[in-house]
């Protein structure tokens, strides 16, 4: 497992980021000091006028904790920049009047005077791979890719070995893992293994991990048609536990009430669709009577396939790499993220 980049070069690539989105909304910055992540510019107007800025970077903005800034830039007009900047920090960012650049494309500048809020041209390093137009993160073949590498983050990994644990063709397996080496997401390293760049593959999984939920009510009797023991629906065939409730279990600091509903990962669309026309059939169920659950597909297999117990007789859970994949999509949830370390064997990838 490799970080990109260090900070040293994360500053020199915003300030050139940042002086090229700048000139395209008819404005100039001046970098006069500050190294690495807090840089020190001033922002120019066509009117002369002359602003000055803290500017903080990062690689991906993942929550709002890694936007701090000395007492002395209460004053400043105030700007993150980021390869990326989820929309749910976006909009943290705007209410706390911090201005941003996502370097994929939008310039927000806000205070001292000063308001910008513009679609600019995506920013590609010098070093980076000229022409890229696919996403770096697609279909079954690259979500699959990316937390195979995540799985195994210290353990480089070739196309033939991804494709077993995925069970899908080599050839759709080896084009996604190319995909991401040029995204800068993951390392091309001998013999044909890739190792991922995190938080980079990590954050941008994230982005489009699927969250497709479906809230059921089942009863005992319907969990045992399910294959589920009717006096302890937690010990199911396939299934597994994912989520918040799961990430408690690993150690996530959540706080969850007790009816918080468990969810589950179901190993095939068939076992999905049973489960919805059981909770269907026959009369409404009260959630005090049944069992109130959200399940959802495992969208590429390796969610059921890497399923962990921390007991014989324990809940089957998701591999920490999953629950925090789930817990990336709200702010709260984020913030829990920001806090949490998975125990050993477990990697923090996030």
């Amino acid at each position: 497992m490799r970080h990109r980049r260090s900070p040293h070069q994360l500053g020199s690539e915003a300030g050139d980021a940042l002086a090229r989105a700048a000139q395209t909304v008819g404005l100039s910055v001046r970098r006069h000091k500050g190294v690495d992540r807090f840089l020190d510019f001033d922002v120019l107007t066509p009117e002369g006028a002359v602003i000055a800025a803290k500017v903080k970077t990062v690689a991906v903005l993942s929550h709002m904790h890694q936007v701090g800034w000395a007492d002395d830039a209460t004053d400043l007009l105030r700007v993150v920049v980021a390869d990326q900047i989820p929309v749910p920090l976006r909009q943290e960012l705007n209410a706390a009047g911090i201005g941003w650049l996502d370097r994929r494309g939008h310039l927000r500048l806000v205070g001292r005077g000063l308001f910008v809020d513009a679609d600019v041209p995506a920013y590609e390093p010098p070093s980076s791979m000229v022409g890229r137009s696919q996403a770096p993160i697609s279909g079954r073949a690259g979500l699959a890719s990316a937390s195979a590498l995540l799985l195994h983050p210290e353990e480089p990994l070739g196309v033939s070995e991804i494709a077993r644990l995925a069970n899908m063709n080599p050839s759709s397996i080896s084009r996604a893992l190319a995909t991401l080496a040029g995204a800068d997401l993951a390392e091309r390293i001998e013999r044909g293994r890739y190792r991922p760049l995190v938080p980079e593959l990590f954050w941008t999984l994230a982005d489009v991990w699927p969250r497709e939920r479906e809230s059921l009510v089942l009863t005992a009797p319907k969990l045992s048609q399910l294959g589920l023991d009717p006096f302890d629906e937690r010990r199911s065939l396939g299934w597994v536990m994912g989520s918040h409730r799961a990430a408690v279990e690993w150690g996530a600091p959540l706080v969850l009430t007790e009816d918080f509903p468990a969810t589950y990962y179901l190993p095939t669309v068939d076992a999905a669709q049973t489960a919805q026309v059981l909770a269907a059939a026959g009369p409404p169920v009260p959630p005090a009577v049944g069992t109130f659950m959200k399940v959802a597909v495992d969208p590429i297999g390796l969610v059921s396939g890497t399923q962990q117990r921390r007991a014989a007789d324990a809940v089957p859970l998701a591999h920490p790499l999953f629950c925090a994949l789930d817990l990336s999509a709200a702010s709260r949830d984020r913030e829990a993220l920001a806090e949490w370390t998975p125990p050993e064997p477990f990697v923090r990838v996030w």
